[in-house]
């Protein structure tokens, strides 16, 4: 009887959580519905900034638009005038080279910045008017979360049961980052479904079929130059068994460069030049860059990578980085993605959505394990990470009751934290792998 009553108590508990889940995402989206837009649309309007579809889609779907069906350049000026009229309603004056510049005009001029081969993928809606494109991409939006979702339960077998599991789901389609994402149809939202499934069909050993998925999400390269780096340290430590990964990621990454040279010959010094040029004219450094100046920051950048790769492959290499079932394998893969967040450009909250796979490994079976000392501070790192819906709830609530003034006047509150989860994931990871748990991680790895 104690036992069944124990288990009523633990599945009321899973559903209560559950049913949290949906108030804070409830409460999240009511923030950015009724505080966020209304604030940023008035600021808009105060500041006489231009108005168009603002979708971060369309200068996308444009390029490839008129590159496979009129064969121009994407990356030529004249394109870029083009897309500006669609993202902002009318061309910027603002620019580079512009000699007199509009004074509410934005720095970011909305070119075509990303690799050719995107165009592959956008290919099937380019003849679609891209006001129903927009609609069925935030259809897609929910849908790839879902499945990204579902897939890291598949790669690190957490949550087991199913209250929690959609738990998880729930707040994950109720973070600031998923729906900063969904508002601008921000296509990071297809590279972490992309990247997702691939990993999964990596822990099922179909490594072929991951490693072309893997391929196809360097749509966003910076974002995944660590995580490809430390896959292919982990092919080199058992090439025998796991070369397909290396040859269906080449083969498709092939396919790509290729089918982007015949379309556009030369496309890959135009496409340098137009992401040289992204970074200089929305000021998107990484953080190290911005504290330190561009040339420490850097080096700290290529420093702390390096600093992941050496312990991967000395560890991958002596160990033949251990049965795809070991945990140590899944904690690469999430911390290469946590790192690509910290160190890529601008602060950007949709890029956030790489790292739930570091705090879904640290929040899973035995990733956070901390001593007595430490437990104080890991209850605080992650009560900070869960306050951005406490105080979206505390502005909604300002917003319902009447105290409009105050939600707007305080509008940026939960911004804050989401800002900062980068590093407090980091702690996060800091404080939870005590001494106990690495003496047990070195003896399993000695037997």
């Amino acid at each position: 009887m104690e036992w069944i009553r124990h288990q009523d108590g633990k599945a009321r508990g899973e559903w209560l959580c559950l049913a949290a889940a949906l108030l804070c995402a409830g409460v999240m989206w009511g923030y950015v519905q009724t505080v966020l837009i209304p604030h940023q649309q008035s600021e808009m309007a105060r500041m006489g900034r231009p108005q168009g579809n603002l979708s971060d889609l369309y200068p996308r779907w444009y390029g490839a638009k008129v590159l496979l069906r009129e064969g121009r350049d994407p990356y030529g000026a004249d394109v870029t005038r083009e897309i500006q009229v669609g993202y902002y309603g009318r061309e910027l004056t603002a620019g580079d080279s512009a000699e007199v510049a509009h004074a509410a005009d934005p720095s970011e001029q909305q070119a075509f910045a990303y690799p050719l081969y995107v165009s592959f993928l956008l290919a099937p809606f380019v003849d679609t008017p891209f006001s129903v494109v927009e609609e069925w991409y935030r259809g897609l939006c929910v849908a790839m979360l879902l499945i990204s979702v579902a897939a890291w339960r598949g790669v690190l077998g957490w949550p087991r049961s199913l209250a929690p599991a959609a738990a998880v789901t729930v707040l994950t389609l109720g973070s600031f980052a998923f729906i900063q994402g969904y508002k601008l149809q921000q296509l990071t939202v297809l590279v972490f479904a992309l990247v997702s499934v691939s990993l999964w069909l990596l822990v099922k050993e179909q490594y072929f079929a991951s490693g072309g998925l893997l391929a196809l999400a360097t749509i966003k390269p910076q974002l995944l130059v660590l995580l490809v780096a430390v896959l292919l340290v982990w092919v080199g430590a058992d090439w025998r068994r796991r070369k397909s990964w290396l040859w269906g990621f080449a083969a498709v990454m092939l396919l790509l460069l290729a089918g982007s040279e015949v379309l556009l010959p030369g496309w890959l010094p135009e496409w340098l030049r137009a992401l040289a040029a992204y970074r200089r004219y929305t000021g998107a450094v990484s953080p190290a860059e911005s504290w330190l100046g561009p040339g420490l920051g850097m080096a700290l950048n290529v420093a702390v990578w390096l600093a992941v790769l050496g312990p991967a492959a000395y560890g991958m290499v002596k160990q033949r980085l251990l049965p795809e079932g070991r945990r140590d394998v899944r904690f690469w893969m999430a911390s290469s993605l946590w790192l690509a967040v910290v160190g890529s450009a601008g602060a950007a909250a949709y890029n956030h959505l790489l790292l739930l796979p570091m705090l879904w490994w640290l929040l899973s079976a035995s990733g956070l394990t901390v001593g007595r000392g430490r437990r104080r501070v890991s209850w605080v790192m992650l009560g900070v990470l869960g306050s951005p819906w406490l105080l979206a709830g505390c502005l909604v609530g300002a917003r319902v009751l009447g105290a409009g003034v105050g939600a707007d006047r305080w509008w940026f509150v939960p911004l804050v934290p989401v800002l900062l989860s980068p590093l407090l994931v980091g702690g996060l990871l800091a404080v939870g792998r005590d001494g106990r748990e690495r003496k047990q991680t070195a003896k399993a790895v000695a037997m």
